[in-house]
């Protein structure tokens, strides 16, 4: 079987997997190692594969930026430009701002928050 790329969901569920590798607990980390280990190989590979095209995979040119918006928009877009670095939570925070006419002063404060982090 040739390696086929994660999902998101399976991408996901393996970071949660790796998370536990750093238990205290014996059984808890060799659960999660031969957990991590059959999702890899359902999808095709192995730690080490995994792992080393991580690391050698080249990095693509980014995709043209779309017009640049303003106000809170604009950070919203600009935030959702790069879900990689958001929370599952956060990317749903985002999308729920969206709808919205105006921010509250906690979701301002929230967004400025998520700018900082992500922004380049």
């Amino acid at each position: 079987m040739s390696a086929q790329a994660l999902a998101p969901k399976a991408a996901e569920r393996l970071a949660k997997i790796a998370g536990l590798l750093g238990s205290d607990q014996p059984g808890e980390v060799c659960n999660a190692a031969s957990a991590g280990t059959r999702l890899l190989r359902d999808h095709g590979w192995t730690w080490e594969t995994f792992i080393l095209r991580r690391v050698e995979a080249p990095t693509a040119d980014p995709a043209p930026a779309p017009p640049p918006q303003s106000g809170w928009r604009g950070a919203v877009a600009a935030c959702q430009a790069r879900p990689e670095l958001l929370t599952r939570w956060e990317r749903g925070f985002l999308e729920g701002l969206r709808q919205r006419r105006r921010l509250t002063a906690k979701q301002a404060t929230i967004l400025a928050r998520l700018v900082q982090r992500v922004a380049p």
